[in-house]
């Protein structure tokens, strides 16, 4: 439900079509599980064909962003200032990750480290997280099945998927503070044409600032095209000084969106990539 409202919600011909869907299948949905799952699947078929069908403004795909990090602050809009709300205000079209990631990346990690034999009761834990790990993998592929429907369905990833995006930077079994989801997400979101991040973390939280800050240097060698603004929050977080950054990581998304058109990402990065770099990086100092 939430990758469709953010696909429509930005070019809706109505303001408030898409959440007006959302929240009704939302309930629908939530209220109908515990009694029937037949019941709520059938419910997100119909808000499938209710997003088809809602009428869209004829205009240019916005720049896209991706809100990625600390799951508190990722996921809950008041935590974050409304971060979402201000990005689409501002012009954008905002990704943000799936929370299924985030759970079952422990379940796979779990089974891993059985797997080698790092566990206490190896054979346990491969045979308890590989059965939790089967119920993760049939849900995410059942709904995912009927999202093919969607208009604007790109395909979606699973948590391997992202493990195997970061192989080659950081083990799977490391998932201090985020782990490697936040490289993992990044990568993903990078192959469906996002090139802008904003990373919230709450201020000195030690294992994000490693995971998250820690892999910007291997994420930034790979893609020197991506644009990263890495926001701290705290109690005295200043809206205006959170704003000022959020500004230059839009600014900079529109520039590149006018001057290269569509293929943006992949031209900046194979024609100048170390004028890219040192745009970028004078973006995320400022």
């Amino acid at each position: 439900l939430e990758v469709m409202v953010r696909r429509i919600r930005p070019y809706e011909a109505r303001k408030g079509d898409a959440d007006a869907v959302y929240d009704m299948y939302l309930d629908l949905i939530t209220s109908t599980v515990p009694d029937s799952r037949k019941r709520a699947l059938a419910h997100f078929d119909r808000a499938i064909e209710a997003f088809n069908n809602i009428p869209l403004r004829d205009q240019p795909r916005r720049p896209r962003v991706g809100i990625i990090g600390e799951i508190l602050l990722n996921f809950h809009p008041a935590s974050n200032g409304y971060l979402e709300n201000y990005l689409e205000a501002n012009g954008m079209e905002v990704h943000l990750p799936t929370l299924i990631d985030f759970f079952r990346r422990r379940t796979i990690a779990d089974k891993i480290k059985g797997q080698r034999a790092w566990s206490d009761f190896p054979f346990g834990a491969v045979l308890f997280n590989g059965l939790r790990d089967k119920f993760y993998g049939q849900a995410n592929d059942i709904v995912h099945k009927k999202m093919e429907r969607f208009r604007f369905y790109q395909g979606f990833s699973n948590t391997y998927s992202l493990i195997e995006n970061v192989k080659d930077i950081v083990d799977a079994t490391y998932i201090g503070g985020e782990g490697w989801l936040i490289p993992g997400e990044m990568i993903e979101m990078i192959k469906h044409g996002v090139d802008s991040f904003v990373i919230v973390q709450p201020f000195a939280c030690l294992p994000n600032h490693i995971t998250g800050r820690g892999l910007f240097k291997a994420m930034k060698k790979r893609y020197p095209h991506i644009n990263i603004v890495a926001l701290d929050y705290d109690p005295d977080t200043s809206f205006a000084n959170v704003e000022n950054r959020l500004q230059m990581l839009i600014i900079t998304a529109k520039e590149r969106e006018k001057l290269t058109g569509a293929s943006a990402t992949a031209a900046m990065a194979k024609a100048a990539p170390d004028a890219v770099e040192e745009a970028t990086e004078k973006t995320v100092s400022n």
